[in-house]
Parts: C-alpha cells; structure tokens; sequence
C-alpha cells in the first residue's frame, strides 16, 4: 500500500495511485478466516514477501485504470500483462481448450 510509484506515464509524469481503490480491494480480498489475501483470480492464498510466483501485486482489471486495482498474484499478473480481465479469461479458457487438443480459435487472439 505504501509503495513509492516509480513509474512513468507517456509523457513521463509520475503516474497516480488511487489509494482509495487499494484500500478497497484489499477489504475485499483479505480472508480473516485464515489471515491471508486471496488471489482476485484464483482464489489461492498469496505471499506478501517478494520473490515468490504466490507474492502479492497490484493488477488492473482494465490497464491504465488505477480505479480497477486488485491484488493477483505474481505469477498470474505476469502472464496477464496488458489485457483487460475479460480478454485474458477468454485468451486462458482458448488457450486451455487448445491444449487439450482443440483448433486455436483465433478469434479470442486479443488485438494489438
């Protein structure tokens, strides 16, 4: 919550953080049963040390939008990248079917 923002914007202005959003979803996503944040994506329980593919990041529910924050683990956010949540639930579910032996649909191929 209280990491210094380094990175830049387009035009190289430091790039805001909605705290409010952070707050939120860590509400939202910490399991007292337990005492443990729960991955928005899977579920699983998430490490809050650096390192670990479990370790807890930021991700964006829609890129760039600092309102749409939750906690994914690091691992999962990696392979999310700049996708939209939606489009990488339907890359994963194509992709999923494809190795199961299925054509690739490349209709669910996100564009740019």
């Amino acid at each position: 919550m209280a990491r210094l923002e380094t990175r830049r914007d387009a035009a190289g202005r430091s790039r805001p953080v909605d705290k409010e959003a952070r707050l939120r979803a860590m509400r939202e996503q910490y399991d007292s049963r337990v005492g443990v944040f729960r991955c928005h994506l899977t579920g699983l329980p998430m490490e809050l040390g650096y390192g670990s593919r479990r370790s807890a990041e930021w991700a964006h529910r829609i890129p760039g939008d600092e309102s749409s924050v939750v906690l994914c683990c690091k691992l999962v956010n990696r392979m999310q990248t700049d996708l939209a949540e939606a489009e990488f639930r339907q890359f994963v579910i194509t992709l999923a079917r494809h190795f199961q032996g299925a054509p690739f649909d490349e209709s669910a191929f996100p564009d740019t």
